[in-house]
């Protein structure tokens, strides 16, 4: 549908049809033949208007899929919006981080290093809410490694949730 993220779609899509899977049937296949039945309107009038054996696998579905109903512009797009977040002055930690993590889902071909994305993360922060990373972090945030960095992110975004807000800035 026009307002439903294509990514979304086949996230979606590809946990019912595994979850419903039986034990002997091929998942490559069980997609493939399931695929229309999840469109409507001019998605499903695409789908049928490929050349017949144009799609072989559904790899190539999915990626016929994406470039139809997420061209490149807005892939450019996303990425202009993930590199560029920064915390509303009224937003939480947690909400900063859970806005975050879901402009990347919307959006898993942005192609951007687990580095760049904790720097943009790091970066679009409140000064008083990096101020609490890095004292989380032993002094300094960018001394971790990325492995680190990213487990202390969504720790920090947990117990504002569990326990209630964070200091502001």
């Amino acid at each position: 549908l026009p307002t439903e993220e294509p990514n979304q779609h086949l996230s979606r899509f590809v946990t019912i049809v595994e979850s419903m899977r039986p034990d002997m049937a091929d998942p490559q296949i069980l997609k493939m033949k399931a695929f229309p039945f999840s469109l409507d309107g001019s998605a499903l009038d695409w789908l049928e208007e490929l050349p017949v054996g144009y799609i072989t696998s559904w790899e190539k579905l999915a990626q016929e899929f994406l470039q139809k109903f997420y061209p490149a512009t807005r892939v450019m797009n996303m990425r202009s919006q993930i590199a560029g977040i920064h915390q509303n002055a009224t937003e939480t930690y947690a909400e900063y981080y859970a806005r975050f993590q879901k402009l990347q889902k919307r959006c898993p071909q942005h192609g951007f290093s687990k580095g760049s994305l904790l720097h943009f993360f790091y970066q679009g922060l409140h000064e008083g809410e990096k101020k609490l990373l890095n004292s989380a972090a032993g002094g300094a945030y960018v001394d971790l490694s990325h492995d680190a960095a990213e487990k202390l992110i969504a720790k920090g975004a947990a117990n504002e949730l569990q326990y209630g807000s964070r200091a502001s800035s």
